[in-house]
């Protein structure tokens, strides 16, 4: 007696879950980030977003229509945590050491390809364009001009060019340590360990106190600047 055949069961279709507008858009931006430190921008597309965050490929269109859009508002929205997390840090009331500003600058730039990633936009001609996020939103500027309200609380006259070239050797010296890290510290014969990451860090904050005030070398934080440069 022939034994009957078992039905194959059909998959069931998945059930797609109704957000908000502004829940989708942030699990899109969040995915959307997460891929482009992990893989690069060369490497995903619409498809491999909406898959990491769990919605259709159209929803991913209909948000933010071409993929270098979508690109573009992910790292800017990154972007802008990072600076908000600073200017928090900077407008804090705790002592905050120059050096943890730096560190977090770096730490954002090191994990994973984030460093390869500014790079990718700077080499790629997108930050050129006067639409850029950074044009538009004018980052760096709002740092300057919190340090310079800072010390114009504090009674302090400080040239806004000395503060605007300590920004610029911020992001120029943390840029270029994110990317070339390894063969930079290999080319002075040592290894890159989190030792000299720390080293470096030091160092950096120590050259743009000197900068920001050079009669005083020994300044570590930025309520110790302002309180140095007062006496």
């Amino acid at each position: 007696m022939a034994t009957p055949r078992k039905r194959e069961s059909k998959p069931r279709p998945k059930v797609r879950v109704r957000r908000a507008p502004d829940e989708a858009r942030r699990l899109i931006l969040n995915a959307t980030s997460e891929l482009l430190i992990a893989q690069g921008p060369d490497a995903i597309g619409l498809k491999d977003v909406a898959a990491r965050a769990g919605v259709s490929h159209a929803l991913v269109t209909h948000y933010f229509g071409t993929k270098d859009s979508l690109f573009e508002e992910a790292i800017a929205a990154h972007s802008l945590e990072l600076r908000q997390s600073i200017i928090s840090a900077m407008d804090s009331e705790a002592n905050v050491p120059i050096e943890t500003l730096i560190g977090m600058l770096l730490d954002s730039l090191t994990k994973a390809n984030a460093g390869r990633l500014a790079a990718w936009l700077m080499l790629s001609g997108r930050v050129d364009r006067a639409d850029f996020f950074s044009q538009r939103q004018k980052g760096a500027k709002r740092v300057v001009d919190l340090v310079m309200n800072r010390f114009a609380n504090a009674g302090l006259v400080i040239p806004r060019d000395r503060i605007e070239f300590a920004i610029l050797l911020v992001l120029t010296a943390a840029h270029g340590y994110a990317l070339g890290r390894k063969p930079f510290l290999g080319s002075l014969g040592v290894e890159p360990t989190k030792e000299r990451d720390l080293w470096f860090r030091r160092e950096l904050a120590a050259v743009l106190t000197r900068l920001a005030v050079p009669a005083h070398d020994t300044i570590t934080s930025t309520e110790e600047l302002i309180a140095s440069s007062a006496r």
